[in-house]
């Protein structure tokens, strides 16, 4: 997941101005919101506090899983729709 944000941010730095329409408005939510925050952060916070823990909860794993792919599923909705501005 750490791989797959340092990527984001290079294809970003790469695009400059022509990711504009990927980091405003809806599908800017879209991005930010459900593909970085929701998508790679916040499994990567469940999984480091579950680590930190000691102990392992089913339920946090399959959370962790289930935003990790809504998170791709959004990052795919935003590049394709955003592209099309």
């Amino acid at each position: 997941m750490i791989i797959e944000l340092a990527l984001i941010i290079a294809m970003l730095a790469i695009a400059g101005r022509y990711a504009t329409p990927l980091l405003t408005g809806f599908f800017g939510i879209l991005f930010l919101g459900g593909a970085v925050f929701a998508g790679i952060l916040l499994p990567l916070w469940l999984t480091w506090r579950q680590g930190t823990s000691g102990r392992e909860n089913e339920g946090m794993v399959m959370a962790a899983g289930l935003l990790v792919l809504f998170g791709g599923l959004f990052l795919r909705i935003s590049l394709v729709q955003a592209g099309q501005l």
